[in-house]
């Protein structure tokens, strides 16, 4: 299966609210908590299959992304996160804070938080294959999405409630903030509206020091 790109287009199609909460009910229940923390923390799929029981801190709220599922001539491994500052610490919200201490209660510090019913590895293409794309029937959504979509989902959202892009940057893992601003230029017009005000007022002259033409 191919790995999903962070160079979206202006195009890409994410969930409403009200559609987000449609389908995560949709979803299997054993996938749920796995399908919220994709959305919550824009985790690349690899990366949140790969947390440990031991990478959550329930006191400070936070998720720490140190590895992830990587395809190599072998098989499958757990490596490195795809970027430098694709290791990172993401801070939960409380709700999905307390849910995913619950999950981790009794396993040990390097147990897979998220597994399948069998208690393995989860596996992109299985997900969405038998939960995903189900979720989304039962749902009613007909829009092009694919699990990847929870992560472009949970950064529109919150650059579109005005959250400052380096801290968008730094949830999602992204090398730079340049390919943050590409990805998400088209969300970002409140932040170029205060930037023409600023420029304004600070090229503006008082009229009293306009030569006379």
């Amino acid at each position: 299966m191919r790995l999903p790109s962070d160079q979206a287009d202006a195009e890409m199609e994410i969930f409403t609210d009200q559609e987000s909460t449609r389908f995560i009910v949709a979803v299997d229940p054993h996938y749920q908590p796995l399908t919220r923390f994709l959305l919550a923390t824009g985790c690349r799929f690899g990366e949140a299959a790969a947390v440990q029981a031991g990478d959550l801190d329930p006191d400070a709220r936070t998720v720490r992304i140190r590895r992830a599922w990587k395809k190599g001539e072998t098989g499958v491994y757990l490596g490195a996160p795809k970027t430098r500052r694709s290791t990172r610490a993401v801070v939960l919200p409380p709700a999905l804070a307390s849910e995913l201490a619950d999950l981790a209660s009794g396993l040990t510090h390097d147990e897979l938080l998220f597994t399948s019913r069998q208690g393995r590895r989860i596996q992109a293409q299985h997900y969405r294959e038998r939960f995903w794309l189900p979720a989304l029937e039962r749902a009613g959504i007909t829009k092009h999405l694919t699990p990847h979509s929870l992560r472009h989902t949970g950064a529109s959202w919150l650059l579109a409630r005005n959250v400052s892009p380096i801290v968008v940057q730094h949830r999602l893992g992204h090398e730079s903030l340049s390919t943050t601003s590409k990805v998400y230029a088209h969300l970002l017009t409140d932040e170029q509206l205060g930037a023409a005000a600023a420029m304004d007022a600070a090229t503006s002259r008082p009229a009293e020091l306009v030569p006379a033409t």
